[in-house]
């Protein structure tokens, strides 16, 4: 069934704003909003899959509602001077992303929305609105479902009802009750949510309320009999309306076509606002003209929309298989004269995963000795990724696990409690040795070695540091990285990295918590290549991770390995 999506602009745009530290160029020029709303579109695509869609702002100007309440939205503060300079850039670069872009003047952009939901049921389409106004929730019903932006859930018509009180139906008596402190809508004094739900629970409608106004008794029916004589104007102006007049070329959903982005446009932008094509991309639906599409990826938790992709089951898959992200090595980082590829686009490096990563299980001492002998094999330059799994925490941890990836078909867990803590000193020489080695988390996992007695050596890569340097404002979970940047969905995680030790780290199955590992430390690896060759495209940000993230992060482990000496006596005697 086609499925339209109506994506609240300035809702979007508010939100992605003060979601994001102050971002600017080097010259100083905000970008922040146009960063965080162009990662929202990529988000909420690869979530809904829509096939028709359209980005819906506020056009200059008054409308119905000012007509007939002159002090609509008055109390609104003007527009932060940052954010506004925003806006007309990225307004220009949406439709050259791919997005329909409506500003319907004298039409407020909810009515634009009402209106075109109306019509994309008419014509047999299930509706997504993407907001996070509440004034939406009056239009859900079992074709058109609610995407709330400031939780990321999806609310049908019972979702509704269990947020507010009150079914879709009801939204308008509720809000018209309640009043909208944001657009300066009176209300009944003093009449919250928990109020109006209760009134329309008991009385039925607007009209049974009112009913029952000259016999309310307390204070309460003094503010609701108060109130009266402007409910009425109150529920006309949080009404959507339904029925506007819109633009031939856009007054019917089937018009809301989406494209493919306009390459040579996203590239100007891009080095116009100094911003990563890598990240710009993600927000163009139907991906660049000329390519072929992107593989779309759920990134929001709204289960109602698009099932969540289900890890493949588990098993142990035969030795020499391809890599399992289509790559094995992480590109160089450009030098000066080398030239930089105009694009940003990663997708043609990562295939789909095969069932199940192919690792070695090692229970002996006999087989750590043997991995311990291929590890110090001479002449290797390539990195090693690590992962480890523990409870406790990373300074007093007890080790249940650990995971080393040296390519994606040369993987071993390692089964800690078989082969004895005191037996992984046979791997000290391959940690202290110059080999490079990448982690998740490096700090921490190396206090947990280093309450090992053991110490890595070489250069040391940090995953979620370089991740954090390409998108600071994105998550930096295993998961989250491994979903966005590889399309790799990781289990989430029932036992490991600072589990509280008081929690049950026993595995659900006797293989599970090994082939978890091994995923997690091939997309350690995969992370590393996908990253470093991203960094490689911006030299700038390639140079504050190597002569600043990473530095940092050594120094911090070796204070804090260190500690910080007191004087016992003077402290006890105070």
């Amino acid at each position: 069934m086609p499925k339209l999506l109506l994506i609240d602009g300035s809702n979007y745009l508010f939100r992605a704003f003060h979601a994001l530290p102050p971002l600017t160029t080097s010259k100083g020029e905000p970008t922040g909003a146009m960063r965080g709303f162009v990662t929202m579109l990529g988000k909420v695509y690869a979530e809904t899959q829509a096939d028709y869609a359209a980005i819906v702002f506020d056009a200059p100007g008054k409308n119905f509602r000012h007509t007939l309440f002159p002090d609509y939205k008055a109390n609104r503060p003007p527009m932060p001077d940052e954010l506004r300079v925003q806006i007309e850039p990225l307004q220009a670069l949406l439709p050259n992303l791919g997005w329909p872009l409506l500003r319907v003047e004298g039409v407020e952009a909810d009515d634009v929305m009402g209106t075109l939901a109306r019509l994309g049921e008419a014509a047999g389409m299930d509706v997504v609105l993407a907001t996070g106004d509440k004034d939406m929730a009056q239009l859900v019903n079992d074709r058109v479902t609610l995407l709330n932006t400031m939780n990321n859930k999806a609310y049908d018509p019972e979702g509704v009802k269990e947020k507010y009180g009150v079914p879709p139906e009801r939204i308008i008596d509720y809000l018209a009750l309640m009043g909208d402190k944001v657009d300066n809508v009176p209300g009944i004094e003093k009449c919250g949510p928990k109020t109006a739900a209760k009134w329309i629970h008991e009385f039925g409608d607007l009209e049974g309320i009112k009913a029952q106004a000259p016999t309310m008794k307390g204070k309460i029916g003094e503010y609701l009999r108060a109130g009266l004589p402007f409910l009425e104007d109150a529920k006309a102006l949080v009404t959507i309306k339904t029925d506007c007049e819109l633009p031939d070329d856009v007054n019917a959903p089937e018009k809301l076509v989406l494209n493919p982005a306009d390459a040579d446009a996203v590239r100007a932008f891009c080095a116009r606002w100094e911003m990563s094509p890598t990240s710009v991309q993600r927000g163009a639906p139907k991906g660049l003209a000329g390519e072929a599409p992107r593989r779309p990826r759920p990134m929001m938790s709204a289960p109602s929309l698009v099932p969540a992709p289900q890890p493949a089951p588990a098993q142990t898959a035969p030795q020499g298989q391809l890599d399992l992200f289509g790559f094995d090595e992480p590109a160089p980082a450009p030098t000066p004269a080398a030239p930089v590829p105009e694009t940003g686009h990663f997708e043609g490096l990562v295939d789909e995963a095969p069932e199940a990563v192919a690792y070695t299980l090692v229970d002996t001492v006999e087989g750590l000795e043997a991995m311990a002998e291929m590890l110090n094999a001479p002449g290797r330059t390539r990195p090693d990724a690590l992962q480890l799994a523990y409870t406790g925490s990373a300074r007093h941890p007890e080790v249940l696990w650990l995971a080393v990836a040296l390519n994606p078909n040369t993987v071993w867990v390692v089964d800690v409690a078989q082969v004895g803590v005191a037996s992984l000193k046979v791997l000290g020489a391959w940690l202290a040795s110059d080999t490079p080695k990448v982690f998740a988390d490096a700090k921490s996992a190396r206090h947990v070695l280093a309450h090992l007695g053991l110490t890595v050596g070489g250069v040391i890569d940090d995953v979620t540091l370089m991740h954090y340097v390409t998108e600071a404002h994105a998550t930096h979970t295993l998961s989250a990285m491994a979903r966005v940047n590889l399309g790799r969905a990781l289990p989430e995680r029932f036992y490991g990295i600072g589990l509280d030790s008081k929690k049950s780290a026993k595995p659900e199955t006797p293989t599970e918590p090994f082939e978890r590992l091994a995923d997690e430390v091939v997309v350690i690896r995969a992370l590393h290549a996908v990253l470093r060759r991203r960094l490689g495209l911006e030299p700038a940000l390639l140079s504050l991770y190597e002569t600043v993230e990473r530095p940092v992060a050594n120094v911090l482990f070796a204070m804090e390995n260190a500690g910080i000496a007191i004087d016992e006596a003077a402290l006890n005697a105070q």
